[in-house]
């Protein structure tokens, strides 16, 4: 009932918004925020008046299956670039930018699917997090493959914007990629400093479009991630 009454309410709302049509765009903005925000309270207060009963081993493949279509996205940017540099006008930071996202999705892969568990209680406020921080996860994914095409048409000057915007554009959508990553999984189950491996290499990522190398140096850290988080999760085990 709780559920029915939450969904009916936010409907009305929706509604409403079609109806009134408000010219502004940043006032019709705001309002989808809170529209969306609303969406997102009803599940959380409706669970709290009884939790629903669900299976966590397919609620967590269900989700791994997911990302890894999303992660297909940078799969098809990579082809995208090196169907380019092929063409008539070759162009060998076409290549590049090819080989990195191809690097760069295979270590997103890498860093997603690890030994450690995914969620390892179905306590409702983790259970939470880990849903609602997966909607983060898959739109930062998608971004990642859908920037790498616009890093493409800035090399080919198909877009009038700045190769720094054109590095920025993949960078962003990854750190945020990493985070979310993070504030789901690695910050319950890693012990120590390897435990914020994610959020320092977001950082580091966010510094290399200032650099003459960016997609080259963001498939290194994103390689060198992999590898500091293998060692932090391995030294957790130890230390459990």
């Amino acid at each position: 009932m709780t559920y029915a009454k939450g969904i009916g309410l936010v409907q009305v709302f929706w509604l409403a918004l079609l109806l009134i049509e408000p010219g502004n765009a940043l006032v019709f903005y705001g309002l989808f925020l809170v529209g969306g925000m609303l969406e997102l309270a009803v599940p959380a207060i409706a669970e709290r008046q009884g939790e629903t009963s669900w299976h966590r081993h397919h609620i967590i493949e269900r989700y791994g299956l997911l990302n890894i279509i999303v992660l297909g996205e940078s799969l098809l940017a990579a082809v995208i670039a090196l169907q380019t540099a092929m063409g008539d006008h070759f162009n060998v930071a076409l290549v590049h930018i090819a080989l990195s996202a191809l690097i760069i999705t295979f270590m997103m892969w890498w860093l997603y699917f690890t030994r450690e568990n995914h969620l390892e209680t179905q306590d409702l406020r983790r259970s939470l997090i880990w849903g609602y921080g997966h909607s983060v996860i898959f739109a930062s994914g998608a971004a990642v493959g859908a920037c790498f095409a616009v890093l493409v048409d800035v090399i080919t000057d198909h877009a009038k914007v700045s190769l720094l915007v054109g590095d920025y554009a993949v960078a962003i959508p990854l750190a945020f990629y990493l985070v979310a990553l993070w504030a789901v999984r690695d910050r319950y189950c890693l012990a120590g400093l390897g435990r914020f491996a994610l959020p320092i290499f977001a950082v580091l990522i966010l510094l290399v479009p200032f650099t003459p190398i960016a997609p080259e140096g963001i498939a290194g850290l994103m390689v060198l991630c992999v590898v500091a988080r293998s060692f932090a999760a391995r030294a957790s085990s130890i230390t459990a």
